[in-house]
């Protein structure tokens, strides 16, 4: 039986959003560069899916032959606005609002800061007095040290192995041989999570430049996980009139359709709907169903099914049909380039309008103005034309108005 790769993004339209979080081990991310020459900047890429509200931390404290952070340093801490996909990029600079000051005592409390003399960015979860950690990258020279013997240096801690989940790179292993700057050479781009962390963990495919910084937006990494369908989303969302399931895939092989079921629950499962699938896909594609059968708390999940009867279960989302409310959600992608999709819920019918304006409160685009119906909608806004920079987009009906702030990156 094959597995179904899936990311969930649960919506409750009735109550504020309980974000939950992935659990990754070692080797789950990969830091592709590091920019010590301001402003600092380091860019990371995702090689599993991540739910929404993940929380990974990052600190240039050196690690001690003793097991402890040395300190005097500090750390920040990237939260995942929505759910991603494996194979997206992060970098400090350009998805800086995900990003918060996190220092505490034991990493320091002096602020994330990269020193051009070589330094260390490590990557990890929990609590910083017993992280657990999952990548490390090291500019300092292209070797680890035995320990942290001073803020540009450090040991590897356990459970990273260089040249497997971690890398040290610097024109030599001496003093002097440090990078300001350091990046990966895009050497292999596309291939297995395995493949892609082994191409990046070694630092022969990494160059240093101590005079100009890394572009870390030009990646473009590609992570096949293997996945005859990989789900992308699945969301339930109460609208009027019932609950609106929306759900997206990546890519789709032998694929005969989805069976929608649903349960009051938890326990019993009843198979309400089929929507028939793409079979053979390499682009993505979306799915919806309305259940106008529904009422109070319901879940649901999907039956995926192949041609030969081989099936396979996505997680289970749940919404409450006697709640709905009209909402603006996040864009996604965000940041993008030049597209991205802007995702809205209607509790009612009636006249609508999606504008979107620039920093200086001129509008340069208006996607929707006219009567829609409840239920989940999804407009496309195409950038092409517009400069790099902060776009607010705002949906205005009769009882209701939300701006969102959303920025392209070119």
């Amino acid at each position: 039986m094959k597995k179904i790769g899936l990311i969930i993004l649960l919506i409750f339209t009735f109550a504020q959003v309980g974000f939950g979080q992935t659990t990754l081990s070692a080797g789950d991310i990969a830091i592709y560069g590091v920019n010590a020459d301001n402003p600092d900047d380091f860019g990371f890429v995702l090689l599993v899916a991540v739910d929404s509200g993940t929380v990974i931390r990052f600190t240039d404290s050196g690690w001690k032959s003793n097991h402890t952070f040395r300190g005097n340093e500090g750390a920040v801490k990237w939260t995942a606005p929505s759910a991603l996909t494996a194979g997206t990029e992060i970098t400090y600079q350009g998805n800086n609002s995900n990003f918060t000051a996190d220092n505490d005592a034991t990493v320091g409390t002096n602020g994330f800061s990269l020193s051009g003399s070589g330094d260390q960015v490590f990557a990890f979860q929990g609590a910083s007095s017993s992280p657990t950690f999952i990548y490390a990258v090291q500019t300092n020279s292209n070797t680890w040290q035995s320990d942290a013997t001073a803020s540009t240096n450090s040991a590897l801690p356990q459970g990273l192995t260089n040249g497997n989940n971690a890398v040290a790179v610097g024109s030599g292993s001496g003093a002097g041989d440090e990078y300001d700057n350091a990046a990966y050479d895009k050497s292999t781009m596309s291939g297995t999570k395995s493949e892609l962390l082994s191409a990046i963990s070694d630092n022969s495919n990494w160059g240093g430049d101590n005079s100009n910084r890394y572009d870390f937006t030009v990646y473009d990494f590609t992570v096949d996980d293997g996945t005859p369908v990989q789900l992308t989303s699945f969301t339930a969302s109460a609208v009027s009139g019932g609950v609106m399931l929306n759900w997206a895939t990546a890519t789709e092989i032998d694929n005969y359709g989805f069976e929608v079921e649903c349960s009051v629950d938890g326990n019993v499962w009843e198979a309400i709907a089929f929507v028939e699938g793409h079979g053979n896909s390499n682009t993505p594609q979306e799915y919806s169903y309305f259940d106008n059968s529904a009422a109070g708390n319901v879940s649901y999940r999907l039956k995926q099914l192949d041609n030969n009867g081989a099936y396979e279960y996505s997680a289970v989302v749940s919404a409450n049909a006697g709640l709905a409310k009209t909402e603006l959600l996040q864009n996604s992608p965000n940041p993008f380039n030049p597209s991205t999709k802007i995702n809205f819920v209607l509790a009612d019918n009636g006249q609508v309008n999606i504008s979107v304006y620039n920093m200086l409160g001129q509008k340069v685009a208006e996607l929707v103005n006219g009567n829609m119906t409840a239920g989940n909608h999804t407009v496309n806004f195409n950038a092409s034309d517009l400069a790099s920079g902060f776009y607010f987009y705002t949906l205005k009906t009769a009882g209701y108005s939300k701006t969102m702030k959303m920025m392209l990156i070119k």
